[in-house]
């Protein structure tokens, strides 16, 4: 499994590559870390969160990050209710997933929710 990302300003084409199978392109608004309420679970901008096809859900599995020094999103997962958010853009995949890892973070702490990170993907 694989995640990458193309962005534009504040929007990104996040591609899923299982497996096995045929990639998964998903558009998605990239929210604010800012905008992520990870104490209590919520997001200021909930309508950015987008809904995933159900057969990709099944697919989805934790990766470890990008081996790079590149800019990253997080792309934050509910298996349950099948929503999705981009989370960025953070400077490095060390500072995405030491925001992740926040003691305080209660989505962090559910095991229906998988944290992503995706890095640049190649130009279209």
């Amino acid at each position: 499994m694989s995640t990458t990302y193309r962005t534009d300003a504040r929007s990104a084409i996040v591609t899923f590559q299982p497996l096995l199978g045929a990639p998964h392109q998903v558009a998605m608004q990239v929210m604010p870390p800012g905008q992520v309420e990870r104490s209590t679970g919520t997001f200021r901008s909930p309508e950015l969160l987008v809904d995933l096809p159900r057969q990709l859900l099944g697919q989805l599995v934790p990766e470890d990050a990008p081996e790079s020094n590149v800019p990253v999103i997080g792309v934050m997962v509910h298996l349950g209710s099948g929503q999705a958010a981009a989370i960025g853009v953070f400077d490095t995949p060390d500072a995405a997933t030491q925001w992740w890892a926040q003691p305080f973070n209660r989505l962090a702490r559910n095991s229906e929710v998988l944290f992503l990170v995706a890095a640049p993907g190649p130009p279209s």
